[in-house]
């Protein structure tokens, strides 16, 4: 079982994806955290978990 997940623009949500994976990356990649890069990861994460509480955000798929 799997998951689709549709969205009107997908270079959107690819976009980001990205800047969602890279605020992680920068965030998680050093010794210490940061309130700034800790806020911004915050936002991003926000920003892009809003989109799949949607509702038919994600649909069923056999494979």
């Amino acid at each position: 079982m799997s998951f689709k997940i549709k969205y009107p623009d997908g270079s959107q949500l690819s976009e980001l994806v990205e800047e969602y994976l890279d605020d992680t990356y920068t965030l998680f990649s050093s010794y210490g955290i940061n309130d700034p890069e800790l806020r911004r990861w915050q936002k991003t994460k926000e920003h892009l978990f809003r989109l799949f509480s949607g509702e038919y955000v994600c649909t069923l798929m056999k494979t």
